[in-house]
């Protein structure tokens, strides 16, 4: 079997974005219509995340010129839409924080963590972007500050899947009997998946 050539994985790439865009879009705006309906602090957090993540940070810091050279893009558009992101990003900590881990003070140190994690990338990357030479390939310039930003992105969804996989092993345990609403425990387990995956 021959291995995919970098134009299907690239393609492979840009569907899978495409695919995060619209999903986290679409239940993005649904938890905002409910958010308005309920008046649920956790429905506003999640929404909010996933809109400024998928409808607007993301799509922005893409519209930027990333991956063109450095004098292709514009900085300031990246910066801001990247940090854009990392708000919808904190969001989704603070919904994990609020949902499962609401009276622990290290749920709110993971928040905080990871909200200066991304902080950090986004700066190293932006200074590397602003001293470097018009025609030097934006991403490669970038990378250092890039790989720190993933870390706390990774680590956002990465606790957004362990938080929903033991909680639906404990969920699932307290159904046998009875004392656990079966629509419940599986929410547990599609946010373990949607994190795993996001991940």
């Amino acid at each position: 079997m021959r291995p995919l050539g970098v134009s299907t994985m690239q393609a492979l790439a840009g569907f899978c974005l495409l695919l995060f865009v619209v999903t986290v879009t679409v239940v993005g705006v649904r938890m905002l219509l409910l958010a308005r309906r309920t008046r649920g602090r956790h429905e506003l957090l999640m929404g909010a995340g996933m809109i400024l993540i998928g409808a607007i940070g993301f799509p922005g810091s893409t519209a930027s010129g990333l991956g063109r050279s450095v004098g292709e893009m514009s900085i300031p558009l990246w910066f801001l839409f990247t940090s854009i992101t990392q708000v919808g990003l904190l969001l989704i900590y603070a919904f994990t924080w609020q949902v499962f881990r609401p009276n622990e003070a290290w749920g709110k140190a993971i928040v905080a963590a990871g909200a200066l994690v991304m902080f950090a990338g986004l700066v190293t990357s932006a200074i590397a972007l602003a001293g470097a030479a018009p025609d030097a390939n934006s991403t490669l310039v970038a990378r250092g500050g890039m790989f720190v930003g993933m870390a706390g992105y990774s680590g956002c969804f990465l606790w957004s899947a362990i938080e929903g996989f033991v909680h639906h092993h404990g969920a699932k345990r307290r159904m046998a009997i009875g004392l656990a609403d079966p629509v419940v425990v599986d929410r547990f387990l599609l946010w373990g998946y949607f994190g795993l995956a996001a991940t």
